[in-house]
Parts: C-alpha cells; structure tokens; sequence
C-alpha cells in the first residue's frame, strides 16, 4: 500500500489515496486498484498500510463472517481476527512485512465520528484514534504543509509525497500514482431534522504519469 492520508474529527471523517500497486522488487508498476473499502451497513470505512492482500482477506472476513452493529462493535472482534489471518503473512518471500489496518465509521451512541488502528507491529492490539490528521507515507518536510482545508491540504500533501517518492531511489520508494480517490464522511442532516451518515467517493484526479505507468504495467503484465 502506498499513499493514506486522512483527517478525523467528530463530524467528518476524509480520506485520500492512490490507486497504483506496484512490483515490490523494482517498484515498477502492475496494475490499479481500489485500496479503501466501504461498510455502509457499518457506517463505515476499512483500509490500511502494508500488505495489500492481507487486508483485503480481513475486509472480505469482516464483512462475511463478523455479526457487529458498528465499527466500535466491529472492534471487539477484529484484534483476535486479524493476528489469525497475519501469520500466514509473517516471512512471507523472505521479509518481515508489516501492516496497520484503519477502520473509520460513526458511534451514534456517542454521536460522533470515530477510529481505530491495529499495527502488526504492535500485535494487533487495539489502538483509538486521536481526532487530527494521519499522513503516510510521512515527508520529511511535513511541517511546512499546514492541514487547514479539507480536503484540498490533504490533496497538496499527496503531491508533495510524489515527488518526494519520484526522487529517491528505487530500493526506497513506496510507489505513488494511478488516480486520486477522495472518501469523505459525514453527518448530514435530513429535511426532517433527523440526520443520516452519508459517504462520498470521488475519483479526484489522474496523476500526469498514469499513462506511463499503465503501459509499464501491460509490459510486467506480458513478461508473467
């Protein structure tokens, strides 16, 4: 996984992420992807860093086999499920790969936007989100990028992250390109007066060099 920005607060919840995966040994791109999933049925949104498919594998399980009324329900399960599923993970071609998994969604008890990490690195354990902003990957000039609009600094931000990644060599990069997808959450109140949660999914922008790249992948696409 490469670039996941977000910015939670008790009445949004934003999200913005690339959409290139890429060959773990020279970075070269191999397809584009969908890498933040919806759970409306949870109010909800399940995404995260590191190993794509293990991710998916928990969104897939979370969706088809937890019986959970929300995401803070969702998480008394998911500590226990996913150090279940990371093992088979864990040296998986030979390195010691590491992955957090987010979940987003609203706490009507508490009648506010919440979320959790969980970081292999940290056995999974349950971590609540602090409201604020998370950038990752994190560039070293990340004090100078003020987070006061949403979403257009978290926007900025993942341009400064690509050319960053664009300038360091290939063993260091994480990838960065395809599209811009935007998930933005949000309360919204209803004619009536009662309120609803809402979540919109925008295809923002198409990095300059998504031609580039989709051609580099149909050529990895044709030497497999």
């Amino acid at each position: 996984m490469t670039v996941l920005n977000f910015h939670l607060q008790e009445d949004i919840v934003c999200l913005v992420t690339d959409t290139i995966a890429s060959n773990s040994e020279d970075m070269s791109p191999v397809f584009f992807t969908t890498k933040v999933y919806p759970t409306p049925h949870w109010e909800g949104l399940i995404c995260g860093t590191g190993v794509s498919k293990f991710i998916v594998e928990w969104f897939s399980k979370a969706i088809t086999s937890v019986l959970a009324k929300d995401i803070r329900h969702l998480n008394e399960f998911a500590p226990s499920v996913l150090r279940e599923l990371f093992v088979k993970y864990q040296g998986y071609g030979n390195r010691d790969l590491t992955s957090t998994v987010y979940h987003f969604g609203f706490d009507h008890n508490a009648d506010r936007f919440i979320g959790f990490a969980y970081r292999s690195t940290a056995d999974f354990v349950s971590e609540e989100l602090k409201y604020g902003s998370g950038i990752k990957p994190h560039p070293e000039d990340i004090s100078s990028l003020e987070i006061n609009a949403i979403p257009a600094d978290l926007i900025s931000i993942v341009h400064a992250q690509k050319l960053r990644d664009d300038s360091l060599p290939v063993q260091e990069r994480v990838g960065i390109g395809g599209h811009l997808i935007l998930y933005l959450m949000q309360r919204v109140e209803r004619d009536d007066g009662s309120y609803s949660v809402t979540t919109e999914i925008n295809r923002f922008l198409e990095f300059p060099d998504y031609e580039e790249a989709y051609l580099q992948a149909c050529l990895n696409l044709s030497r497999d």
